[in-house]
């Protein structure tokens, strides 16, 4: 077998983008989408349609945007009218001497921590808010739980306070969280923002985020996403996989289709043996 990187490995890489676009293309007769232009038919059905226009995400980012806009009203809408009904959990319930710069290092980064996490149980935003402004040797923890935490609802806010972040691990790991919520919420967008992400390890690991989340929606779409989006390595593998699965839950037919196309070798194998675990546990639901 030929190393990664060799071109026998680049021409079978070559054969899988070719096979994963035509499957995504010839299944049901659909016709390939480009993500960098999201027709209608793709974008999701929502009130938010009907709002005043907003940029649908930030062009060029570098690492993570600074500031991804969403078409959604974060400033108008529900989570802004749930964090204003919200009795306001105070800072203050932490004292003062705790967070200033007389304390010790370890006690203000655990107090502004435990802080954002009782603010958080009732008002996500509001305590992400909060934890952004602390200073930056405290506040990383605080900002990383409390983004998880309203990613739920408001991830564009949470990618925007991560972005503001030291990498790290964890922060990465808050990135995909909410990458994989905005993917729910406004699957077009989602898709546009990971697909512009520079070319690393986090890009590819928020696209199979986002490839899984339109899947439960979409899976021709997320097909498609993964054939010309994504780039060889394991999130490829993760993020078609995971496609299979939940495209041959709703469409077997369709599923085994697409993974005709593959080429011969560790990809669709797998992929063939997720469709007949899908196919055996549907017939014992039956």
């Amino acid at each position: 077998m030929s190393a990664p990187g060799t071109p026998a490995r680049s021409i079978w890489f070559g054969r899988l983008r070719l096979a994963l676009v035509a499957g995504a293309a010839l299944g049901a007769g659909w016709q390939v989408t480009h993500w960098d232009a999201p027709p209608a038919a793709t974008q999701p059905s929502s009130a938010a349609e009907n709002s005043p226009a907003k940029p649908a995400v930030a062009t060029a980012p570098k690492m993570v945007p600074k500031r991804v806009e969403s078409r959604r009203r974060e400033s108008a809408g529900d989570g802004a009218q749930r964090v204003a009904a919200t009795p306001p959990v105070a800072a203050a319930s932490v004292p003062a001497s705790v967070l200033s710069d007389n304390t010790d290092w370890a006690a203000r980064r655990q107090a502004c921590l435990q802080t954002a996490l009782r603010m958080a149980q009732t008002a996500p935003l509001e305590a992400l808010r909060w934890a952004a402004k602390q200073p930056e040797e405290i506040s990383g923890p605080a900002v990383i739980a409390t983004a998880s935490e309203a990613a739920r609802e408001n991830p564009v806010a949470s990618l925007n306070a991560l972005a503001e972040l030291i990498p790290s691990a964890e922060r990465d790991a808050a990135i995909i969280h909410a990458a994989a919520q905005w993917g729910l919420l406004e699957p077009a967008a989602a898709a546009a923002w990971a697909s512009g992400l520079p070319a690393n390890e986090l890009r590819e690991r928020a696209c199979t985020a986002v490839a899984l989340a339109l899947a439960e929606r979409d899976p021709r779409g997320a097909a498609d996403f993964v054939a010309t989006q994504m780039a060889e390595g394991v999130p490829l593998r993760t993020a078609t996989v995971g496609v299979v699965q939940r495209w041959a839950q709703r469409d077997p037919a369709a599923a085994t289709h697409w993974v005709s196309q593959f080429p011969a070798g560790p990809l669709r194998d797998d992929a063939e043996r997720e469709i007949q675990v899908q196919q055996t546990a549907s017939r014992g639901e039956r």
